[in-house]
């Protein structure tokens, strides 16, 4: 193979020389074919230039019939494949003119998404890791990797998205759309180069782009592009460049438009993929709507959107509270065969910031849904992570600007600042120690106990996920004492802070705050009024603000 060729058919050549039917291995090749193929897969990966890399391609599809091979050698084929072609638009990418290309920028998707599967293609992905210049490899997802890039070549993919921006705003609106999906894929991760003016500069130039097309009457598939575009800008910024309010009213009426239109469907009814993409980009649109409007009467934060008058707030709030009345309805048709779909968990995710800030409005609505709130987080927690399909999309998706593996703890995690405001209401507080919300809780501290010490942190972290669960139980406690008796997961708690608070003793003496908080809830162990009797379980008065301060 060294001068890139062979002479005959090596498959007949062997069949006459042994005068018999050749052995075939266990992938369905000869052994010539085989040590040919071994040699062209050498070529692919090691070719001193073109000529015996064409021979190789040339080769393996002449004598080695895809029909005739095994699953291992399609891979190892697949993977030599994937190398020169990871090389090829690595060398082409070094052409500013070439980088830019609209043909080579819709590989990008696809190559970063090969090689993301696994590590099988950690060399391809080395390979393709280095552009000496503007580099199209720059995808937002997988996540992982497009934060790797960007912290590799900064400079060389903000040139890209400065030319992909200059682009999409001079091009006419019907590009634009085309565009769009495009241009959310070469956006820097969250807080990367947050600061610099050049790219500041491009963002307020799309964002004027887009706000005409946003006004425009467009159809379903043509908004979709335009909402998860503006979803990736409020990530990067927030509402700071957006545009005026009332740009900004209608940016969050129009998603919550499309949340209503693609989820009060009948039961039974499936969003399509292309529609649950769109989907998620309008959760972020409501979600930072949410967390804009916790905001008034406080400090504006950075990258906060200009004031709203009066009435448009009362406008946004009432389209947010129909788009989180469509989510509800929607996820109260999931039974739990569907508990590991990402867009399920995504939904649960936008719903819960939401009730985290305001249950008063949805109260009707949100208290026939706790059954599946607290069944879905004890689920996902049970299962500690093992979901494949939730797993996976979690480890390779940055959801505002969060990425890690998934625990399983994580949907509970959410879920917990509502629960904390549903436990001091009567009707949903009944309604959650119905569920054994309680038992959940405790599961939940237990585990976290457990992970802390596991990891060495005993204490001077503080984790708030714990200390609003904590919360949760001593609403419990304040308001329905005479369930304390009642309820084993209390006894638990107990033996679970029997054990915690002597390795935090040495704080406890030193702590003011965590003595005021013992005397605080002192009382909450004590039998209800008119009984004499105290829980088998708590020999000493019970005080669930232990274990409030001893999160802290």
């Amino acid at each position: 193979m060294a001068d890139g060729t062979v002479s005959g058919d090596p498959a007949k050549s062997e069949e006459q020389e042994s005068g018999g039917v050749p052995d075939v291995d266990a992938g369905g090749l000869t052994g010539a074919q085989r040590e040919l193929l071994e040699r062209c897969l050498r070529a692919l990966q090691q070719a001193e230039n073109d000529s015996h890399t064409l021979a190789a391609l040339l080769l393996i599809t002449r004598v080695c019939p895809a029909n005739q091979l095994d699953r291992a050698t399609l891979k190892r084929i697949f993977e030599a494949l994937l190398s020169l072609g990871t090389a090829l638009l690595a060398a082409l990418s070094t052409d500013p003119d070439m980088a830019a290309h609209p043909q080579l920028l819709a590989s990008v998707p696809i190559l970063l998404a090969l090689l993301a599967d696994g590590p099988a293609s950690q060399r391809q992905q080395r390979r393709c890791e280095k552009p000496p210049s503007q580099s199209g490899s720059a995808h937002r997802r997988p996540a992982q990797a497009g934060d790797k890039l960007w912290s590799k070549h900064p400079a060389e993919l903000l040139s890209v998205f400065l030319r992909l921006s200059r682009d999409f705003c001079g091009a006419s609106s019907e590009d634009r759309l085309d565009r769009c999906a495009r241009l959310a894929l070469f956006l820097p991760p969250r807080g990367a180069r947050a600061e610099d003016q050049e790219l500041r500069g491009a963002v307020v130039c799309v964002w004027a782009a887009l706000r005409p097309m946003l006004q425009s009457k467009l159809t379903a598939r043509q908004m979709g592009p335009l909402l998860v575009l503006s979803a990736c800008l409020l990530d990067l910024f927030g509402w700071e460049l957006v545009g005026p309010p009332r740009f900004c009213c209608l940016l969050v009426n129009r998603a919550c438009v499309e949340v209503r239109m693609g989820l009060e469907e009948p039961p039974g009814h499936r969003p399509s993929p292309e529609m649950r993409n769109t989907l998620t980009g309008c959760y972020r649109i409501m979600e930072a709507a949410v967390e804009q409007a916790c905001c008034q009467g406080a400090p504006p934060p950075q990258g906060s959107a200009p004031s709203l008058t009066l009435q448009q707030s009362r406008q946004v709030l009432g389209v947010l509270e129909e788009a989180f009345s469509a989510q509800i309805y929607h996820l109260q048709q999931v039974d739990p065969s569907g508990y590991a779909d990402p867009f399920v968990f995504a939904t649960f995710r936008c719903l819960c910031s939401w009730l985290a800030e305001e249950t008063s409005s949805l109260r009707d609505q949100v208290t026939p849904l706790l059954p599946f709130l607290i069944g879905y987080s004890r689920s996902h927690m049970q299962a500690g992570g093992s979901e494949q399909d939730v797993r996976g999309w979690m480890s390779t998706v940055s959801v505002s600007g969060e990425s890690g593996a998934w625990t399983g703890d994580d949907a509970l995690r959410y879920l917990l600042p509502a629960l904390c405001h549903l436990s001091a209401e009567e009707g949903p507080r009944k309604a959650l120690l119905g569920l054994d919300a309680q038992g959940l809780l405790v599961d939940f501290l237990s585990r976290s106990w457990t992970s802390l010490r596991a990891g060495g942190r005993v204490s001077p972290d503080r984790d708030p996920s714990m200390e609003t669960a904590c919360s949760v139980l001593l609403n419990v406690v304040v308001t329905e004492p005479q369930r304390v008796p009642e309820e084993p997961a209390f006894g638990v708690l107990e033996d679970l802070l029997a054990e915690a608070l002597p390795v935090r003793g040495a704080q406890a003496r030193a702590a003011g705050p965590g003595s005021q908080l013992l005397h605080a809830g002192a009382h909450d162990g004590q039998a209800p009024s008119g009984s004499s009797t105290r829980s088998p379980h708590l020999p000493v008065p019970f005080c669930p603000a232990w274990a409030w301060w001893w999160c802290r």
